[in-house]
């Protein structure tokens, strides 16, 4: 039997879909593996682009990392990785007049601050 699987897929604010990998049986390093998520993620990638969604995200976790070949053959690319999983986006939109608008993931934190004092003798305001 070989492994199935499962997103759990939400729409974004922008036309996009934002989804979240899992494996319902089977197990990952099982030689079908690859070519039942092939075959899985083409049927999905195929109603997304008929709907006419935009970006696609979806958060791989560590475990299921074995189907990242698949996804950047799909077309996917990283977009970022934290601890125990891997984003990963595509821009479905193919023409021109249509360009990719995914934004890069922050890598730096800016932080402000600030302090007033009024120096006033005391007893005045």
């Amino acid at each position: 039997m070989s492994a199935q699987f499962k997103l759990k897929v939400s729409n974004d604010m922008f036309g996009g879909k934002v989804c979240e990998l899992s494996l319902l049986s089977g197990k990952i390093d099982e030689p079908a593996t690859q070519t039942a998520f092939q075959t899985f993620l083409g049927q999905h990638l195929d109603e997304w682009r008929t709907e006419g969604s935009r970006g696609i995200w979806i958060k791989v976790s560590a475990k299921l990392a074995a189907v990242l070949p698949s996804m950047i053959e799909a077309g996917f690319r990283f977009h970022h990785a934290q601890a125990g999983y891997v984003m990963m986006i595509q821009w479905l939109p193919t023409i021109s007049s249509d360009p990719d608008v995914l934004p890069e993931y922050c890598t730096q934190t800016l932080g402000v601050g600030g302090l007033c004092m009024r120096m006033s003798p005391p007893g005045t305001f």
